[in-house]
Formats: structure tokens, sequence, C-alpha cells
């Protein structure tokens, strides 16, 4: 299981795309404060709130045991694309090419580097 703070925010990732409050995720079982403290990593999970958690999002606790990258923050994805060896000038057209493909959009090619058109 992750550790926190990274529990926190996996624990917000998951409850953003079921389109669920803290409110609702905290249910009758926990204060809204309370959940809101172990997202924002203030608080560890106990095996209760594991078990409750992810009862309420109906998920596999190991949905807990990593953190995927989050394709809509681009500073998340300059820090990948540098991992990845992605040349200083490339970094932000790949972050924006990212998050434009998350949107399902095309990303624009803007005559930086060299071209993609082939004949």
């Amino acid at each position: 299981m992750l550790e926190q703070p990274d529990f926190g925010r996996r624990l917000r990732q998951l409850r953003r795309e079921r389109g669920m409050t803290v409110l609702q995720l905290a249910g009758d079982r926990y204060s809204q404060a309370h959940m809101s403290r172990i997202e924002t990593g203030l608080r560890s999970p106990t095996p209760n709130v594991l078990a409750w958690v992810t009862s309420q999002l109906k998920v596999a606790p190991a949905e807990f045991d990593y953190l995927p990258e989050d394709p809509e923050n681009p500073l998340d994805l300059i820090e990948v694309a540098t991992r990845l060896g992605v040349p200083p000038r490339w970094r932000r057209p790949f972050a924006a090419a990212v998050v434009a493909l998350a949107h399902g959009c095309q990303a624009e090619h803007h005559g930086e580097g060299p071209s993609q058109q082939r004949e």
C-alpha cells in the first residue's frame, strides 16, 4: 500500500474519477474532515479506512499499491519527459501534446523542431 501523501493523492484521484465528493466518500461512517485529512496526507489510513474507501469507490485494495502519472498536470509531465530523456526544448511541447491527447484533441505543430509531415 502507498505511504502518505501518495495514498491521499491516489484516493483523491479515484474519488474524482467516480465523480464523488469527500462527503459521499465519508458516508455515514467517517466525517468529511477525517477523509479530507487522509486525502491531504495529514492522517494515515487504518485498515478499516482502507476497507471502507475501497467499498465506497468499488475498487480493489490493489488500486492503492501505485500512483499513476497524472496526465492533467503539465509539471508532472515535464518531469516524465526529463526522465525519458526528452531534450529540454521539447519538454513543454511534449507535455502540451500529452494533455491534448488526454482530452481527445490533436496537438498542434507550431513549427518547432523537425517537420512531422512525410510526402
